[in-house]
């Protein structure tokens, strides 16, 4: 978001900015030296801030995102004021008692300033720094901890990566310590939708000074981008976020329909398929004199992944067959195939 100011003295302004799916708005206080057209972006990044480098009163910047503020023209010095960030605890900084507001460094690296504030014991709200040094340059704007505050850290991470293999996504971490580490809890995103959900748990190893491997995989993961992030809790409940990874499950190149499992079955079974285009999908149930008994599936489907469950409390011991048609909208891309399976109560 742009902003254009011309005047002389006290302004305030906020900015009701975002990315992908966060609303962070950014208020600034400031007092212009002269009445110079000034032009300034303020933008919400969704990444870590490009310098880590920190003076003694931080010791931890936002790995998640960070406010950029940027000077197009002009050139009104900017010389005091305050700044109002929004906050909650996917902000990668975690002790809410004792956070700061930090001004960064343009890109390349650099201290930070710690511009002070007053936080909450509460995981969301907001914080006003006591003030800012001038706009007459690019600079950035962060949530922070206080290096006196209780930021011990539960974990050092030394490596923190994805991969896919099919429909499986693999997460692997090594870590070089533990302190009272309870446990991990892998977090999943849509790609840039930053609607975090926990995908699964795995247990921490405590108190340990040597390093230690994890991995956890998820399975039967539909075709699309995602990004995984690792809460590490310790045994007191106090955690923190690790950086985020992303992985993506390519759509399937060819039809397929899989043997269903568990067969034999006994109430239910289920049944896997894939389509590489957009297809209407047509997938049936016969008995073993050819009369269907059920149609599973009857619809247009994007490429992609399924499963559908099937059982029956109607339906009586013996062999079953199961059929899918599927037409794709691009000409030539048609499909079927038959499998058998057994009922067994």
């Amino acid at each position: 978001m742009s902003f254009l100011n011309a005047t002389a003295g006290l302004t305030i302004k906020t900015y009701p900015i975002g990315k992908g799916g966060i609303y962070r708005p950014l208020t600034l206080s400031f007092t212009q030296t002269a009445a110079t057209i000034s032009t300034y972006t303020a933008e919400m990044i969704n990444s870590t801030p490009s310098s880590n480098t920190f003076p003694g009163t931080l010791d931890k910047v936002s790995s998640m995102r960070y406010y950029s503020i940027s000077e197009g023209s002009g050139g009104s010095a900017f010389t005091a004021g305050s700044v109002i960030l929004n906050y909650s605890n996917d902000d990668g900084v975690y002790d809410a008692a004792n956070l700061r507001i930090a001004q960064g460094p343009v890109a390349g690296g650099g201290l930070w300033v710690d511009l002070g504030g007053t936080g909450t014991a509460i995981t969301t709200g907001n914080i006003t720094s006591n003030s800012f040094t001038d706009l007459t340059t690019n600079t950035i704007f962060t949530l922070a901890n206080n290096a006196g505050g209780s930021n011990s850290l539960p974990v050092e991470l030394t490596s923190f990566t994805a991969s896919s293999n099919g429909r499986k996504i693999q997460i692997s971490w090594t870590t070089k310590t533990e302190v009272n580490s309870n446990k991990f809890e892998i977090e999943r995103s849509l790609y840039e939708n930053q609607d975090w959900v926990i995908a699964g748990s795995v247990k921490a190893s405590g108190t340990i000074n040597t390093p230690r491997n994890y991995s956890y995989i998820e399975k039967n993961t539909q075709a699309g981008k995602y990004q995984y992030r690792l809460k590490m809790i310790d045994n007191n409940g106090s955690y923190k976020y690790s950086n985020i990874i992303e992985a993506e499950i390519a759509v399937p190149k060819a039809f397929a329909i899989s043997q269903n499992y568990p067969n034999p079955f006994n109430p239910s079974t289920k049944i896997d398929y894939q389509v590489p285009v957009d297809s209407k999908v047509l997938l049936e149930v016969y008995n073993i004199a050819g009369q269907k008994v059920m149609e599973l599936v009857n619809k247009e489907q994007s490429a992609g992944y399924y499963t559908v469950d099937f059982g029956s409390t109607k339906l009586s011991s013996g062999v079953y067959i199961y059929r899918i048609a599927a037409a794709g909208k691009a000409a030539g891309n048609n499909f079927t195939s038959i499998k058998k399976m057994i009922l067994m109560k």
